[in-house]
């Protein structure tokens, strides 16, 4: 995607959260990319346009946990993407391996998640992309819909043209954010809930680490399926999020 490694550039600037990590991930100069039309592409929030790691300040012993979880799955992701040839217990169990960021709303979760995807993508030249669960299962439910239709699908055939490729992307980027989790709609025969653990598995399976924002506690997953906490520990450890409303904080002041 024509971003330089980390080996081919002058350092940036140490990622400055979290004192004692300061040097482990470091970001490349980079001075006439105009990265605005990357992060639309990635789907991110124009509001979190370029937000780094180095931006995201721990707040408290559980934040500086997760936030030093997001900052090894940075760090780690060429090495997260496949298997060496002859990989240690470590190397072996990371594989594929993203983490899952829970907490109650406003507490920086989003932000903290898209900061990984740009941090990545500016470090690795990784291919990126954030999602909301909701907006995920609202475009299969139309693209499942335009796909049993020939005409629906010929009559707007922008439409399942920019579906079909946002379901390729979505399986195929290094690191995929999928934000929310819980607030998407869940209808009673659970094709909603399948459409989202196939593609967490999916990824997994793949080697390909996902994060994942949610209000509620992975032991509240069950509802997608049975197994899913049990397979989430693995695929994508949970960190908690808790302490700062900063929502609240903004509509205060």
């Amino acid at each position: 995607m024509g971003c330089h490694s980390r080996g081919s550039h002058p350092l940036r600037q140490s990622i400055k959260s979290g004192q004692k990590h300061m040097n482990r991930i470091t970001l490349p100069v980079e001075t006439e990319i105009d990265y605005r039309l990357r992060w639309e592409t990635a789907n991110i929030p124009q509001a979190l346009y370029g937000v780094e790691l180095g931006e995201w300040v721990p707040y408290n012993t559980r934040t500086d946990v997760a936030w030093n979880a997001v900052h090894d799955l940075v760090g780690e992701l060429p090495e997260r993407r496949k298997t060496p040839e002859n990989p240690t217990r470590r190397q072996r169990s990371l594989v594929g391996v993203g983490v899952s960021l829970c907490g109650p709303p406003g507490t920086g979760k989003t932000q903290l998640a898209v900061s990984a995807l740009t941090t990545a993508h500016r470090i690795h030249g990784a291919s990126i992309h954030f999602l909301r669960a909701a907006d995920y299962v609202s475009h299969a439910h139309k693209l499942l819909d335009l796909e049993s239709d020939r005409d629906k699908r010929e009559a707007n055939p922008e439409l399942y043209q920019s579906l079909l490729n946002e379901r390729i992307r979505v399986g195929r980027v290094s690191l995929l954010v999928v934000d929310d989790l819980g607030q998407e709609y869940t209808g009673p025969r659970g094709y909603s809930q399948n459409l989202l653990t196939q593609l967490f598995r999916r990824r997994f399976h793949r080697a390909r680490p996902t994060i994942i924002t949610s209000n509620h506690p992975q032991t509240d997953w069950h509802r997608y399926e049975l197994s899913l906490p049990s397979f989430a520990k693995q695929a994508f450890p949970e960190y908690i999020v808790a302490g700062i409303d900063f929502r609240a904080e903004a509509r205060a002041a």
